[in-house]
């Protein structure tokens, strides 16, 4: 699970050719589908699947799809082939799914024929067209076929009707497996897995009192395969381990199982790699009260902003920084928030963003242009940092939260008149390098360089030294 991993998996599926080796590669490029978790009070995910890793494992699984198979190497061409299919369902490509199935059902192997039938059920489950579902399941069990995901989809129509108790018994049984035989997912999602403990644990909140339903669209467009999260808003935000309550279907349409009164935090999962150009637009109320009957609750993403300028890796060679976008409809006042890390050398250890004022000393523009003069930010106070439970002095705390010869995204945010964002530069998930940023002018001395590294020992010294 390395970059160094990969280009080795790489260099054996070149040089083997074979489809046994082009799925190794395949599966040490998506080795796992982590949902990125989106609350309106937080967020987060764990090491997900890059956008360019799905789309290379993509073409060499379907390149195995081109092979005609030896008996040896069945099993993973059949496995290629499902592979692919729970790719498709992790990045909420219905469309992809259905051509997939397409081209199984249409094959002259009985594995890949009996999968697309199995997908084909999951597909009318997650639109809620259970007879359809019902009647393919029980002709694959008439003919022996004990796939685990036959019980998954069971479980999930069981769910999903209000009878947990007899999801509960399905879930119970697919856990009493030998887990050999079980994969680490299930239909592109970790939730199938952990059913049995998360039916255990929403308990308190799984009722008959009301429901939540909605749409999720991106830009105007269903986005399908979307599961959909649950928490007490009194909980904190969570990140993972808890299984869905509603997923969406073709149509980005979701309707949640039953639920008790209360008032709730409803959260998204998807996939970390079709967030790269996309803005949770956080206009909704940010809890949710369930009471008796219906709750609507829509999920709205956007494209993100495009700015003009600074250009990645600009350096500033004067006291004048000029930041510039693309106006967004419907757009009530902008902010300019540069993104500062608390290891500002190396880009990492977590970060923050802070609106900056203007020359004129506004924060919030309504056009499309803004001019900051840097020295009146350059050592601005950076504040403290968490560590553990503790909150300690960080480098910002010390040397000011722009340092000289340190790079910073430069983020613009659309906001309407009630001060919901619309949309962003910044992505829900991004890639640092590709942003707008600049480079502040000087260099850091060997005393900042040492407190920037969080080498305080050492840097007392250094700094003693000079005194003596």
């Amino acid at each position: 699970n390395s970059d160094k991993a990969q280009l080795y998996y790489e260099k054996y599926a070149g040089t083997r050719n074979s489809i046994s080796s082009r799925l190794i590669f395949a599966e040490s490029l998506v080795d796992h589908f982590t949902s990125f978790v989106i609350y309106s009070h937080g967020w987060g995910g764990g090491n997900g699947v890059s956008q360019e890793q799905m789309e290379k494992a993509e073409e060499v699984l379907r390149l195995n799809l081109g092979e005609n198979p030896s008996k040896s190497e069945l099993k993973d061409y059949v496995s290629s082939y499902r592979m692919l299919m729970d790719m498709a369902i992790a990045e909420g490509s219905s469309n992809k799914l259905k051509e997939l199935i397409g081209w199984g059902e249409k094959s002259n192997n009985a594995e890949v024929k009996e999968i697309s039938s199995i997908y084909t059920a999951f597909l009318h489950t997650i639109n809620r067209d259970f007879s359809k579902a019902e009647r393919i399941i029980e002709g694959m069990e008439n003919t022996g076929s004990s796939d685990p995901r036959l019980q998954i989809i069971r479980g999930e129509m069981a769910l999903f009707k209000g009878d947990i108790e007899e999801a509960t018994r399905i879930y119970d049984e697919l856990g009493k497996r030998n887990w050999k035989e079980l994969d680490s997912s299930y239909f592109g999602s970790r939730a199938y897995l952990d059913r049995k403990f998360w039916l255990e644990q929403a308990s308190e909140h799984i009722g008959e009192d009301g429901f939540i339903e909605g749409r999720i669209l991106f830009e105007g467009k269903p986005m399908a395969f979307v599961e959909i999260y649950l928490q007490y808003a009194d909980g904190g935000f969570r990140a993972g381990g808890d299984g869905y309550i509603a997923i969406t279907d073709e149509n980005g349409y979701f309707k949640s199982i039953g639920l008790k009164k209360g008032l709730y935090d409803i959260g998204v999962g998807t996939l970390e790699s079709i967030l790269v150009d996309k803005v949770f637009s956080r206009i909704e109320p940010g809890y949710v009260e369930v009471g008796e009957g219906i709750t609507t609750v829509d999920f709205k993403f956007r494209n993100t902003i495009k700015v003009l300028s600074p250009q990645p890796g600009t350096y500033l060679d004067s006291d004048e920084l000029v930041v510039r976008w693309e106006e967004v409809p419907g757009a009530a006042y902008y902010t300019v928030e540069p993104v500062v890390f608390r290891d500002p050398i190396n880009k990492s250890g977590g970060y923050f963003r802070r609106a900056i004022e203007s020359v004129e000393g506004e924060i919030r523009f309504t056009s499309d242009t803004a001019k900051f003069k840097v020295s009146e930010f350059l050592y601005a106070s950076g504040g403290l940092t968490r560590e553990g439970n503790d909150r300690i002095l960080g480098p910002g705390a010390i040397l000011g939260m722009f340092l000289p010869g340190v790079e910073y995204p430069i983020t613009v945010n659309a906001y309407t008149k009630d001060n919901g964002l619309i949309t962003s530069s910044l992505p829900m998930r991004t890639y640092y390098d590709s942003l707008p940023s600049v480079i502040m002018p000087g260099e850091l001395s060997e005393g900042q360089r040492l407190v920037a590294g969080m080498k305080y020992p050492e840097a007392i010294q250094h700094y003693e030294d000079i005194l003596l």
